[in-house]
């Protein structure tokens, strides 16, 4: 997502940091299980815990290096390698040069649907403004109501 000229980078990345952390899907991790139904247990962490902070990568093109294209592409291959289900399952580059700046986000597909994301620009553009977070749905009484479902009568389904 390309940034706009007069945009201050450091407020930028605290209305991401403070929208992700807001979000349920983003402080989501998965611990495997010995269970035949359910083979992962999925872990929403508290926002306060500073394991939810998002991970930032920067990466900035010199004058020596004029492909700001590969740089993007070098920043979503390296968040692969950032990425964790079972700790961090989403990962936050930050690319620039002296005339352009990009954001790149990078998850897992099963954290976060694609027709969201734009809720979730709309919520980083509103918190990079000064706009109060806006408080999102929890997950608990879906996680909660999969948990009490009668697992024999799951498994005949």
């Amino acid at each position: 997502m390309p940034i706009r000229d007069g945009i201050d980078i450091r407020e930028l990345k605290q209305a991401w940091d403070t929208v992700m952390s807001s979000y349920d899907s983003f402080r989501t991790a998965f611990c495997h299980l010995e269970d035949d139904i359910s083979p992962f247990a999925q872990c929403i962490l508290k926002p306060r815990d500073e394991f939810v902070k998002p991970a930032w990568s920067t990466y900035s093109v010199g004058i020596g290096h004029r492909d700001y294209n590969a740089t993007v592409e070098r920043a979503c291959r390296n968040a692969e390698t950032q990425i964790d289900i079972g700790t961090n399952a989403s990962h936050i580059s930050l690319v620039t040069s002296e005339t352009q700046s990009t954001v790149v986000l990078s998850m897992f597909h099963g954290i976060f649907d694609g027709g969201s994301l734009q809720i979730l620009l709309q919520h980083v553009t509103e918190a990079y403004a000064g706009k109060p977070v806006r408080e999102r749905t929890s997950l608990e009484h879906i996680v909660h109501h999969y948990y009490s479902a009668d697992p024999e009568a799951t498994t005949r389904f």
